[in-house]
């Protein structure tokens, strides 16, 4: 198994346990742990796509040093790559206008890490909140209902629907 298959099945797990959750009464389980299963899942697929379609992406892409950063690295690097618009299949223009659409989604997931939040509310750690501690479970994000309906939920089916490319890229590479 390759990292990008690895993070490919874990992004995967990850996404399934979000969806299992999305549902659940948020008195039983707080906004901010079906966020934290996003994010993940968010990053770990994303990074599958950019591994398969560059296994040195990790020594070489932008913003190494921001490790989390990767789903809304999305747009940049699948720009114009005839690889995945044939392994999705999908209309170049098409792809590019979904990756557009779909980036300030991806950057609203990416900053739920506690990294790249920067001192912000985060889906993991408490922060300071003027003069009192705020911590992620008793903190309103308003993101879940955002992802349940329109370009929310669009923005999730289209990062799934990249991600069962992942399979293909990785086959075409090795012929």
């Amino acid at each position: 198994m390759t990292e990008a298959e690895a993070l490919l099945a874990q992004g995967l797990a990850d996404l399934r346990t979000f969806r299992a959750m999305l549902e659940q009464d948020r008195a039983q389980v707080a906004e901010c742990e079906v966020l934290h299963l996003l994010q993940m899942a968010g990053e770990k697929l994303a990074k599958a796509i950019l591994y398969a379609l560059d296994p040195d992406y990790r020594r070489s892409g932008p913003d190494r040093r921001l490790s989390h950063v990767s789903l809304s690295k999305l747009a940049i690097a699948l720009g114009g790559r005839r690889r995945v618009w044939q392994a999705l299949p999908i209309d170049p223009d098409k792809l590019s206008g979904c990756l557009r659409q779909f980036h300030p989604w991806y950057e609203q997931i990416e900053r739920l890490h506690p990294q790249v939040a920067r001192g912000g509310p985060n889906v993991e750690y408490p922060w300071a909140d003027t003069a009192r501690w705020m911590p992620p479970c008793d903190y309103d994000f308003g993101l879940l209902a955002r992802l349940r309906r329109g370009e929310g939920r669009q923005s999730l089916r289209f990062l799934e629907r990249l991600a069962a490319a992942v399979p293909v890229l990785l086959a075409n590479e090795a012929a």
